[in-house]
């Protein structure tokens, strides 16, 4: 299609002085290349308001007309809010207003430069302004209803009216032929500001209108299909996917028992709209087994959970289109054994118990609040004492899972030979020791709620390849046993390692990585978010102390707190905090009641082994770290010309601290 706007000053004025003369009636001579334009003008004077005009009459704005926008319109507009929201950032952040307008050329919705439309508004450009031939001449609006496959522009001079001559303005019509149904786009921008890269971008977006509809169309149409091909009020709580996995429909009853509609607009998928039910896009699979029934755990919309089994089955539209149609019959409340309530930890932490109001945090929580809904496995990265635990037990809180069990293991802590048995469970003669009647094992203790394998790093590569069979398969098989046991849970794992480097090193599988790193979570260490100290700190004094005693640390040690280099993080900042109380007992605790080697730990003068420190948001194996500050130690030796002390006073430690560091890396 392509645009071509040709503007310049001179151009523009000498339009100007034919215009005018022209329709004074006085004689000119118009060259050839400019009397389409002299038509246009001289129509326009027939029809249309005095071309010096400077504001539009009240006359021509129809209010009847704007309010009867009809609904197809509104539907329109509400199923692509997101694409026209975008677009008119898009055109905005370009110097240029929008308008739209029905198939009577009223003006219904408006966006975009807010200087252009205070201006235009100010010559009467309103919501219900009328820009028919009738009423304001020959104009890119009415003039695009003729050419519906092409932009039409007129810049400066070359429209009709002199409140447009300032401005570029651009048209284009939409149009649906099923439904004969119409209407105009129009973008006006600054004659100054219409560059050739303006024009192109313009050209595009406005062109884009006509695979927008085509695109737009066929949805809405299969919306509908489905909406007659079931029985809305048929007493069963189900919903309808179509081959693409968005949810096109719910019953009545469905929406009453779960609190959710599919609402006019864009069509959520099933992933969107219910978590739980993501594998249902599995069955358009026709390589994949038959539909089968799976028991699956819902919030209803009383904010309680239960068990419902979900019976899917594809069915075909009366124009062939393929959907799935999931019917949900409720199968009774959570049921637990007591084993699996006895393995269970007591939550302790949610998002409420996170303290930290810093942009770090801040983001960090809110994303954190996002994925919980989302029944993907979580890798928690981070250093030691960063609150690892916190943020999983806050996920699981936060989940569909939350009435179910919150499973933690060490995987460093235990023994290797007992690591097997303690994740899978045994049966009864198993092995010399074994438990009459066998135990079940943490995966299945964990069923219907969550696993938290902390340390995962640190598990064993036999180990490994076990628990990816177990998140492939959603079983587990017992030592000793020979059955196959379904289990229903969510990993979250937690790590301080670099696993990708560990991968590389050949000590952690690499498809296990994939499988755990599908949502990941960065908790910064406490030096990257100084700034949630003070708050922090002063929770977990709160925490140590009885109830209805209130203390507080004085503003001198909370900027201490607030400079020292935290490698121990809130676990570090919790043991000096419990220091700060034992050695206080004022109400307010200044630096001046603590120990000598305290005040000097917190001012840098002794730092503990500094190799425990991890840089990056990706935490540093030891060997990395070492190597990172070997560097850093000689590139300091050498700016400070081997002066001890300034390179001890750069690295916050002392020269003591200093002499073993060069000790240790061979550094003379």
């Amino acid at each position: 299609m392509g645009i071509k706007v040709l503007y310049t000053k001179d151009r523009d004025q000498y339009l100007k002085q034919i215009k005018e003369t022209l329709l004074e009636g006085r004689e000119v001579i118009v060259p050839d290349e400019y009397k389409y334009l002299a038509n246009e003008w001289l129509s326009s004077a027939k029809t249309g308001p005095l071309y010096s005009s400077e504001s539009l009459t009240d006359s021509i704005r129809d209010m009847h007309t704007f309010e009867r926008v009809d609904d197809f319109d509104k539907f329109r507009l509400a199923y692509l809010n997101d694409y026209y929201d975008s677009r008119d950032d898009l055109l905005g952040s370009l110097g240029c207003a929008i308008y739209y307008l029905d198939d009577q050329l009223c003006v219904y919705r408006k966006s975009g430069d807010r200087k252009i439309l205070s201006d235009l508004r100010s010559r009467g450009l309103r919501l219900g302004s009328k820009l028919t031939e009738n009423n304001v001449g020959k104009f890119v609006t009415n003039m695009a209803v003729a050419y519906s496959e092409q932009v039409v522009c007129r810049v400066g001079h070359e429209n009709y009216l002199q409140m447009f001559t300032p401005y570029a303005c651009f048209a284009h019509r939409w149009y649906e032929e099923r439904r004969d149904d119409s209407g105009i786009m129009l973008v006006v921008t600054p004659v100054l500001n219409c560059s050739p890269t303006i024009q192109k971008a313009i050209d595009f977006i406005l062109t884009f209108e006509d695979v927008t509809h085509k695109i737009y169309y066929p949805f809405t149409q299969k919306r509908s299909d489905y909406l007659e091909s079931v029985i809305y009020n048929n007493g069963a709580h189900e919903l309808y996917l179509d081959e693409h996995g968005e949810v096109v429909f719910v019953t009545k009853h469905f929406e009453e028992i779960f609190g959710k509609s599919v609402k006019l607009g864009p069509t959520p998928s099933i992933g969107q709209f219910m978590p739980e039910l993501s594998y249902l896009t599995d069955f358009f699979d026709e390589l994949r087994n038959p539909c089968t029934t799976r028991e699956v755990m819902l919030l209803t919309a009383e904010k309680k959970h239960g068990f419902f089994q979900a019976i899917p089955e594809i069915i075909h539209t009366y124009n062939g289109q393929r959907g799935l149609r999931c019917t949900l019959q409720y199968a009774g409340k959570k049921k637990t054994s007591n084993s699996t309530t006895a393995a269970g930890t007591k939550l302790r932490y949610n998002f409420d118990s996170i303290v930290g109001e810093s942009e770090k945090m801040c983001a960090l929580k809110a994303y954190a609040k996002r994925i919980s809904a989302s029944p993907s496995n979580v890798l928690i990265l981070g250093e030691s004492g960063t609150g690892k635990e916190l943020f999983a037990q806050a996920i699981h809180s936060a989940s569909a899972r939350s009435d179910g069990p919150f499973v933690p293991i060490n995987c460093a802590s235990l023994p290797k030979d007992l690591l097997n048995s303690e994740l899978f469970g045994y049966e009864e003669g198993a092995f010399t020791g074994a438990s009459k009647g066998g135990a079940p094992g943490k995966f299945e203790q964990a069923s219907g709620g969550t696993i938290f394998l902390d340390e995962i790093g640190d598990m064993p590569l036999e180990m490994q390849s076990a628990l990816l069979r177990v998140l492939e398969d959603n079983t587990v098989i017992r030592i000793g046993g020979k059955k196959y046991i379904p289990v229903d849970i969510r990993v979250i794992a937690a790590t301080n390692q670099n696993l990708w480097k560990q991968v590389q090193k050949g000590h952690f599988r690499a498809d296990l990585y994939f499988r755990l790193n599908i949502v990941t979570i960065n908790i910064p260490p406490l030096r990257d978010r100084s700034e949630d100290i003070p708050a922090l700190s002063q929770s977990l004094l709160n925490h140590m102390l009885p109830a209805g005693v209130k203390r507080t640390l004085s503003p001198e040690l909370v900027d201490l707190l607030k400079k020292y280099y935290w490698p121990g993080n809130v676990r570090e900042l919790r043991n000096v905090i419990e220091r700060c109380l034992s050695y206080s007992s004022s109400e307010l605790i200044g630096i001046d009641q603590l120990p000598e080697d305290l005040v000097d730990q917190l001012n840098g003068r002794q730092v503990r082994d500094s190799a425990d420190v991890q840089f990056e948001n990706q935490p540093m194996d030891m060997e990395d770290w070492r190597g990172y500050n070997r560097d850093k130690v000689i590139e300091l030796m050498h700016k400070y010309s081997g002066n001890k002390s300034k390179v001890a006073q750069a690295l916050k430690i002392s020269r003591a601290t200093l002499y073993k560091r060069l000790r240790e890396y061979n550094i003379n």
